[in-house]
C-alpha cells in the first residue's frame, strides 16, 4: 500500500503497516476484519475488507487511518458486520481508557506538593561530577540530564521515566539525580528488582560518589543482619546519602522520613505487593523510574501529556551491534567459540537456565577448557558464595561463567563479550533481548550465540522468536522486539496491567490510536 502512505505521510507513520493479504485489522466502526488487496473502483482504490458470513467492506484507500492491524491478540474472530459485539467491546475500552487517564491525572497532583527540603539550584560537585564520567555523554543523556535537574529544582515534586535501550546509559543520568540530592543533605533510595542488579548499582555509585564525600550503602541478601541493623542506625543519624537495595528497603524497619528522591529500576519487574508499596511511597517524594522495556512509540506519545518522560534512544559512542547467531548444540564449535572469546583476553557467559543439570554443564565446560576458572552461578546459592562468584567474574577472575537468568537483568562486565545460551528456544522474545544485552557494553564485538536441540521440533512461535531476535541486532532495536513479542505473545502477557485485556478486545494499534484521541 505504497502509495496510501505517500497519501498520508503526514499522519504518525506509527499507524502504517505493510498489509499483506490475509492479516487481520481492526475497523473502527466495524471491527476485526481480513484484508484482501486493492480494488479499483471509478478510477479510485479501495482496501478489500473481508467479515463474516461473506460480507465484504470497501474502504478508499485514503481512509486507511480507520483500520489498524491487529496485533496482542491471539484467538482472532471476525466480526459481523450488524451485530452489537464490536461496539460494546469499543465502549469498554473506551472507559478502561478513561480510567487509566484518571488514575495519571490524580498522580499527577503530587506534583503539585511541596518538597520538605529544596535542592540546591547548582553546585559546584555537580559539575566535577560531570567531567569525572569515563565515557562520552551522549545527546540523549546530557538531555535527560538537564530535564531531572530542571525538575528537581521546579516547585512541585518529579516523577519522571527514563526510557532508554538495555546498555544505553540509564544508570549514569539516575546517578547524577542522586548526587544532587545528596549534595543537597537529601536521602535517595534506589531500588532494584534483584540482588544481582542492586549490587552492581551499589558497586557503581560507591565508586563514582565516593571521592565526593557521599556515603552510599546496600541492603539485600548479600548484607548480614549485623551490619544491616549498623547501617538502619546511620540512616536515622544522618550518616547515609544514597541507599541501594531490592524491596528490602521498602519494608517498615526502614526509616524514611529523610527520603526525598526515590529511583526505581525496572519497575514491571517487582511483584504486585511491592508495586503497591511503591505507589504509597511515590505520592510524597520525587521519583525517578528507569525501564529498558521499550514502550511502543505511540503509547509514549499517549503518556507523554501525562507523565514527564526522558528518551535515551542513542547508542554510546563506539558502541557496535551484538552478532547473534542460532546453531545447534555441538560441543565441538561451543569449544571453539569459547576458544575464541579467552584467547582475545575476554570471558564468557554460558546461560543454562536448569539448576538441576548445571553441574553437568560446569564439568563438560571444564573438560574443554582445562587451566581456565570456570565457576556457577545460580539464585538458589548461599548468599554469601554467589556475591563472592560475582564480585570474581566482574573483577576477570573468572573467565566462564555458567550461570542461570539472574544475570538477565543489570551485570555488567565490559570484559565479557560472548554469551552462549542453551535451549534459546524455551526463552521469551523479550528476555533474550535482555539477556542479550549483557555483552557488547564496551566497544568490542559482542557475540551471541542461540543454541538449540538438534533432535527437538521448534513451535512456529519459537521458530520465530529467534528469526527476529537473529534479524535485530542493531542497537536500539528494542521497539522492533517489542511489537513482535506483542504479536507472538499476545498483549495481556507483555503489558501485564489492567488494560491488557481490553487491549487485546480492540488489538493494540487500535487501542494506542483511542488512547491518543
Amino acid at each position: 500500500i505504497k502509495k496510501v502512505n505517500k497519501i498520508n505521510q503526514k499522519r504518525s507513520e506509527e499507524y502504517f503497516y505493510s498489509y499483506k493479504w490475509g492479516d487481520y485489522i481492526t475497523h473502527v466502526d466495524y471491527g476485526v476484519g481480513i484484508f484482501r488487496g486493492i480494488v479499483k473502483k471509478h478510477n479510485k482504490d479501495y482496501l478489500k475488507l473481508e467479515y463474516a458470513n461473506n460480507s465484504t467492506v470497501h474502504l478508499l484507500a485514503q481512509r486507511i487511518d480507520m483500520i489498524a492491524p491487529l496485533v496482542g491478540t491471539k484467538k482472532q474472530k471476525i466480526n459481523n458486520l450488524g451485530g452489537r459485539a464490536w461496539s460494546a467491546r469499543m465502549d469498554k475500552a473506551k472507559n478502561n481508557i478513561r480510567n487509566i487517564i484518571a488514575d495519571m491525572v490524580d498522580v499527577n497532583k503530587n506534583r503539585l506538593l511541596r518538597r520538605e527540603i529544596a535542592y540546591k539550584k547548582e553546585d559546584y560537585f555537580e559539575k566535577l561530577l560531570g567531567e569525572s564520567f569515563p565515557y562520552t555523554e551522549t545527546g540523549d543523556q546530557a538531555e535527560a540530564i538537564k530535564d531531572i535537574y530542571k525538575d528537581m529544582v521546579s516547585p512541585g515534586l518529579m516523577d519522571r521515566l527514563i526510557i532508554g535501550d538495555v546498555g544505553f546509559g540509564k544508570t549514569e543520568v539516575a546517578l547524577r539525580a542522586a548526587a544532587k540530592a545528596a549534595f543537597s543533605g537529601v536521602l535517595t533510595m534506589v531500588v532494584a528488582p534483584t540482588t544481582i542488579l542492586a549490587n552492581q548499582h551499589y558497586i557503581l555509585f560507591k565508586n563514582r560518589l565516593d571521592n565526593f564525600g557521599v556515603i552510599v550503602e546496600m541492603l539485600s541478601r548479600f548484607v548480614t543482619q549485623k551490619k544491616q541493623n549498623i547501617i538502619i542506625n546511620n540512616i536515622v543519624n544522618k550518616q547515609v546519602d544514597i541507599l541501594v537495595g531490592t524491596h528490602k528497603l521498602l519494608s517498615d524497619t526502614i526509616p524514611k522520613n529523610r527520603l526525598g528522591l526515590l529511583i526505581i529500576d525496572d519497575e514491571h519487574r517487582f511483584g504486585v505487593v511491592h508495586k503497591n508499596k511503591l505507589l504509597k511511597l511515590k505520592q510524597s517524594v520525587d521519583v525517578l523510574t528507569l525501564t529498558a522495556t521499550p514502550i511502543p512509540r505511540t503509547l509514549q506519545q499517549a503518556i507523554l501529556g501525562l507523565k514527564s518522560v526522558s528518551l535515551i534512544n542513542t547508542p554510546p559512542v563506539k558502541r557496535v551491534p551484538i552478532k547473534t547467531q542460532v546453531v545447534y548444540q555441538n560441543w565441538g564449535f561451543i569449544k571453539k567459540i569459547m576458544d575464541v572469546e579467552l584467547n582475545r583476553g575476554g570471558q564468557v557467559y554460558f546461560l543454562h537456565n536448569r539448576i538441576n543439570s548445571m553441574r553437568f554443564y560446569e564439568k563438560k565446560i571444564v573438560e574443554l577448557l582445562p587451566g581456565s576458572n570456570i565457576a556457577s552461578a545460580h539464585g538458589e546459592m548461599n548468599s554469601r558464595d554467589l556475591e563472592k562468584t560475582i564480585l570474581s567474574f566482574f573483577e576477570g577472575n573468572i573467565k566462564v561463567l555458567i550461570t542461570t537468568t539472574i544475570i538477565e537483568a543489570g551485570l555488567d562486565v565490559p570484559n565479557a563479550n560472548t554469551i552462549i545460551i542453551t535451549a534459546a528456544h524455551m526463552y521469551g522474545l523479550s528476555q533474550l533481548y535482555q539477556i542479550r544485552g549483557r555483552v557488547g557494553r564496551g566497544e568490542r564485538q559482542g557475540f551471541c550465540y542461540l543454541v538449540i536441540p538438534k533432535e527437538e521440533g521448534l513451535t512456529g512461535d519459537a521458530t520465530e522468536r529467534l528469526k527476529t531476535i537473529q534479524e535485530n541486532a542493531d542497537l536500539g532495536s528494542g521497539y522492533r522486539i517489542s511489537i513482535k513479542d506483542l504479536e507472538l505473545r499476545g498483549a495481556g502477557n507483555v503489558f501485564g496491567y489492567e488494560q491488557s485485556g481490553h487491549i487485546s478486545n480492540v488489538g493494540y494499534h487500535l487501542y494506542c490510536k483511542m488512547f491518543n484521541d
